[in-house]
């Protein structure tokens, strides 16, 4: 693995060994979207800047509450019954400590590897790489999405497994139709799994957005409430400028943003 250096410090880089069987160079005539933006959302400084807090388990002791379940804060507990005035603290008086965290993104790729994309296969790869760059410095979860054939297929569950991630993309083979539908539905299925767990999510769609199944079924209006509600930021890459209007109409259907490689 080799380092590169950045304003936050190094990222690893596959080496080429590594790269040659994932990651190709685009060609000259391809021009790679701009990636979600990790700042606009957010107000804390230093190298968490990415991130904004949440309570957790462990982590940065921000304030007391009073005891309900967990440990004690023996000091904040005898300091709150001098407050009131009480000589010996009493079960009134029992305070816990509250923690907060840098808050974790999950960031899901919604790939269409159908016949359609197998000329941009290679932009596809280089986008990937440099958006697992990125969450791979913030150690945010990365989960992957196939779709082709009749179906979708999770391909990385939640990790932060860069080389996980890497192994699993050498297993994609492009063919078949492109059954978006089944996709939609996927994703639906991992925002009810995970939401709990990582509240902040991102969703990124690389496709044409020319779908094999219909968009209009129910379960499919259900994802689709799913992603708007829960979904901070969504993107549509569209890396085939002929099938713009069907990119730009899913990117209205599932209310993201749209780019094009043009």
């Amino acid at each position: 693995m080799t380092q590169s250096k950045s304003a936050q410090g190094s990222i690893p880089k596959p080496d080429g060994r590594t790269a040659d069987s994932v990651f190709k160079k685009s060609s000259s005539e391809y021009h790679i979207p701009i990636h979600p933006s990790r700042t606009d959302a957010f107000k804390s400084h230093g190298r968490a800047r990415a991130r904004k807090t949440a309570v957790a388990a462990f982590g940065k002791k921000q304030s007391n509450q009073l005891w309900h379940t967990g440990p004690l804060d023996s000091l904040a507990t005898i300091f709150h019954a001098w407050r009131w005035g009480r000589e010996r603290p009493g079960v009134a008086d029992l305070m816990m400590p509250v923690y907060t965290s840098p808050q974790q993104r999950l960031v899901i790729f919604l790939l269409d590897v159908s016949d359609s994309m197998s000329e941009t296969l290679d932009l596809m790869r280089l986008w990937m790489a440099k958006s697992m760059g990125e969450a791979y410095f913030r150690r945010d979860p990365i989960a992957i999405i196939t779709v082709q054939g009749a179906g979708a297929k999770l391909l990385v569950h939640p990790t932060t497994s860069i080389h996980f991630v890497l192994h699993r993309l050498t297993s994609v083979i492009v063919g078949g139709a492109t059954p978006l539908d089944q996709g939609l539905l996927m994703v639906g299925r991992i925002i009810r799994q995970w939401h709990d767990r990582y509240p902040a999510m991102d969703l990124i769609v690389i496709s044409d957005g020319r779908s094999t199944g219909s968009l209009a079924d129910s379960n499919i209006s259900a994802s689709l409430a799913l992603i708007r509600k829960f979904v901070r930021e969504a993107l549509v890459i569209n890396p085939i400028p002929i099938a713009d209007r069907f990119a730009r109409a899913f990117a209205s259907l599932i209310g993201a943003k749209h780019f094009t490689t043009e």
